[in-house]
């Protein structure tokens, strides 16, 4: 059986000639027509098939973003973890050793001691005019530049594309 890209190609070869002798049926055509008649043609069975590969790979692929957000969710769920051990070792470090630097613990070394860095800013009211920025923004409005394409008005710097063709598996 050929494969879909096959069939498509041979009925492709055929427009091909036709378009060359201008709709005769030359020599050529006939021959391409009766190559066209010889083959195994089950275009049925194998629509089926491509049908049935899609809508797999669709379920596949369904079934990848549940793994993935599972995975995710997985993933927050031992950070969170970690980050509670941590809080508990570092109160226990703080309580049992205040004054050591460093606790040995095994092959580790536990240390509790301040970020280096700036510390954290955190708003918690108003902020006064004098300790704000002003920024100025602009958005592209979309409907207004949609809006004056439609009503058939060039705009050098914006074009409607084309809407995606669809197949639908029922």
């Amino acid at each position: 059986m050929l494969t879909l890209y096959a069939m498509e190609s041979e009925w492709i070869k055929l427009d091909e000639l036709l378009d060359e002798s201008k709709g005769e049926i030359t020599p050529k055509v006939e021959a391409q027509i009766a190559l066209i008649d010889s083959l195994e043609w089950d275009v049925e069975k194998k629509l089926e098939g491509y049908a049935r590969a899609i809508k797999n790979y669709e379920a596949l692929s369904e079934m990848q973003k549940k793994e993935s957000d599972r995975l995710s969710d997985a993933s927050k769920a031992s950070a969170n973890k970690a980050e509670k051990l941590k809080d508990r070792v570092k109160g226990f470090i703080k309580l049992v050793y205040p004054e050591k630097a460093s606790v040995p613990a095994g092959p580790f070394t536990l240390r509790v001691y301040t970020a280096g860095g700036i510390a954290p800013l955190a708003i918690t009211g108003q902020v006064p005019n004098e300790y704000q920025i002003a920024k100025t923004t602009y958005s592209v409005d979309q409907v207004k530049i949609r809006a004056e394409i439609d009503a058939g008005k060039e705009l050098g710097f914006a074009k409607l594309g084309e809407r995606k063709e669809v197949l639908k598996i029922g």
